[in-house]
């Protein structure tokens, strides 16, 4: 008896641990495969956002009919303000158009249904020839493996990096993550005493170094990619729109002598879907640094605006000179005219 009560005994020691790992973790849920929402919780660090994301749609009953698609400038956009249609934000950091395939192909199969309309935010700097591209397929791996919950859920990385720091900023109420999540998948960004002109500063910098500096290169075959996205969905609605930038932003692009690259950009968006909203040119918006978070992250009140255009919603609040639609007959002009907009 003595040593069947030390092996339960030893038994339990160890396995209290990992059941208080996996309780909280499962409380928290930072890798969101459940649906269950509290105000402990109600704050979500994006650590992870295509895992994350990925993982909702695997795990929970979450419906929709709309995928929206783009990088972190999209994710700031709330996909409940899209009249006439129930989206699904999938949108993820640096994110590009060569992943989108891969995740719709999981998601219609995994769903058991198409998707009947695909939002894509395109943005300028994606264009770029040597961007590092993230592997879809390790993301979908972790899905697709039935011990992946359980891993989760019992991972002390989890628990003390991801649902601790999840829980204390839900209970002080702190946007304290570079990205915060709700549970309804809705993004705002860090609240941050950086003052806003040193923050589009250093945004412009890093451009003016990394993204539109001497090393950029348009690439050739993005053309080639978005009319493949188009032809593996045949019978898919596309609304597409390009992302605004602030105008200092927008500026180190013309002074890098990339405004022929940025034409050729629209030549290919338009010639294969047929018509863009487009929002990268100066106007209201993007000359005002309130509608920004930094150099090229817009608030959650500009995405408003945005969805609300390109879905056809009245808005009053939307100024006049925010968004125009491209077409392959009226590019040429439209271009002359923001280039002189840039002057």
């Amino acid at each position: 008896m003595s040593y069947k009560k030390w092996l339960l005994s030893t038994m339990v020691l160890c396995m209290t641990p990992l059941i208080l790992i996996g309780g909280f973790n499962l409380f928290m849920d930072p890798l969101w495969m459940f649906s269950h929402s509290h105000k402990y919780n109600h704050i979500q660090e994006s650590f992870n956002e295509r895992q994350q994301k990925l993982n909702k749609i695997a795990y929970t009953d979450v419906e929709f009919d709309t995928l929206l698609l783009g990088s972190s400038r999209t994710t700031y956009i709330n996909e409940d303000e899209f009249k006439g249609h129930k989206a699904f934000n999938f949108a993820a950091s640096g994110m590009s158009v060569q992943e989108y395939s891969p995740y719709i192909e999981f998601i219609n199969e995994k769903r058991g249904k198409k998707v009947k309309t695909i939002i894509l935010g395109l943005d300028f700097f994606a264009t770029a020839e040597n961007r590092k591209i993230e592997n879809p397929n390790t993301y979908i791996r972790n899905v697709k493996d039935i011990t992946y919950p359980l891993k989760t859920l019992l991972s002390y990385e989890t628990f003390s990096t991801y649902s601790l720091a999840n829980f204390e900023a839900s209970y002080y109420g702190r946007n304290q993550f570079k990205r915060n999540y709700s549970r309804e998948n809705t993004a705002v960004p860090k609240e941050n005493s950086e003052s806003k002109k040193m923050k589009i500063n250093d945004t412009v910098e890093t451009y003016k170094r990394h993204v539109y500096g001497e090393t950029y290169r348009y690439n050739k075959n993005y053309k080639n990619l978005l009319s493949e996205l188009k032809r593996s969905n045949p019978d898919v609605r596309f609304i597409v729109f390009t992302t605004p930038v602030s105008a200092p932003l927008y500026k180190t692009m013309i002074e890098s002598g990339r405004f022929a690259d940025y034409e050729h950009w629209l030549r290919d968006v338009t010639s294969v879907f047929g018509e863009v909203y487009h929002f990268m040119y100066p106007n209201t918006i993007t000359n005002s640094s309130d509608s920004f978070y930094d150099g090229h992250h817009f608030y959650p009140e500009v995405g408003e605006l945005i969805a609300h255009k390109v879905s056809g919603q009245p808005d009053p609040s939307i100024p006049g000179d925010f968004g125009m639609v491209l077409t392959k007959e009226n590019l040429r002009e439209s271009v002359r005219t923001i280039k002189g907009k840039g002057r």
